[in-house]
């Protein structure tokens, strides 16, 4: 999906509405130019393209947002959530911005301590836009090294695929296989791959993360292709008949 185009065809329409993206899978991976595009709210998880181990849920919100936000407050309709309730830690920021001690609740102080270094080693280097091309080549040398075992994968376009993750068809499983016995084989091998999520097609193809870490880590690539080089023959058809 080219955001991008997204959020301009969506100001088109509607200059003042707020746009939200979830960016889970894409923050620290993907290219994103949030205030150039017009983005009000985007929410990401620790555990992805960050690096940091998985418990934080991370929500960047611009100042229309808060606005709104502000407005929906003051009609005093308060929101069900309690400690993700930005209601409440909104004070709490604005204390430590001016320097002052506030208190609403403990948050998991270590992972923040984590996200912190990560964010550092994230602008290291060249900053966000060599990660965005870091993403981006091993990306492609994952799946050109795929096809040449003969995979193919869900997108029906390499454009609309994401640098991030790669949706991998199984190939012809062997009589009496099932695609947990292939992702199984996989496990053995080293790697640890997630199912299909898609409700149509979720038997027909498995999932590959190659995100934070693993792009500036030859070595984690490698034994993924290894591994599913390895499983292919162990629960595959001849690769060529793939």
């Amino acid at each position: 999906m080219n955001l991008k185009e997204v959020c301009e065809a969506v100001r088109s329409v509607a200059p003042d509405i707020l746009i939200a993206v979830d960016g889970v899978c894409a923050l620290a991976g993907e290219e994103l130019r949030m205030k150039d595009w017009d983005i009000d709210i985007y929410l990401t998880g620790s555990q992805k393209a960050i690096g940091v181990p998985s418990g934080l849920s991370i929500t960047v919100v611009r100042p229309r947002a808060l606005k709104a936000f502000n407005d929906y407050q003051s009609k005093e309709i308060l929101p069900r959530s309690y400690y993700a309730n930005i209601a409440r830690w909104l004070p709490v920021m604005n204390a430590y911005e001016e320097k002052k001690p506030s208190y609403f609740a403990t948050p998991a102080v270590n992972l923040v301590y984590a996200l912190r270094v990560a964010y550092r080693i994230l602008l290291e280097n060249g900053g966000m836009e060599e990660r965005f091309k870091e993403h981006q080549n091993v990306a492609t040398d994952f799946r050109n090294a795929l096809r040449n075992l003969g995979y193919s994968f869900v997108p029906v376009k390499e454009e609309y695929a994401a640098f991030t993750m790669s949706a991998i068809r199984y190939p012809n499983l062997k009589d009496g296989i099932t695609s947990d016995d292939f992702r199984g084989s996989l496990k053995k091998y080293g790697i640890i791959t997630a199912g299909g999520l898609h409700s149509q097609i979720k038997a027909e193809y498995f999932r590959v993360g190659h995100m934070g870490l693993s792009t500036r880590e030859p070595s984690h690539i490698k034994q993924a292709i290894d591994a599913i080089t390895e499983a292919t023959k162990e629960c595959g058809v001849n690769q060529t008949k793939l």
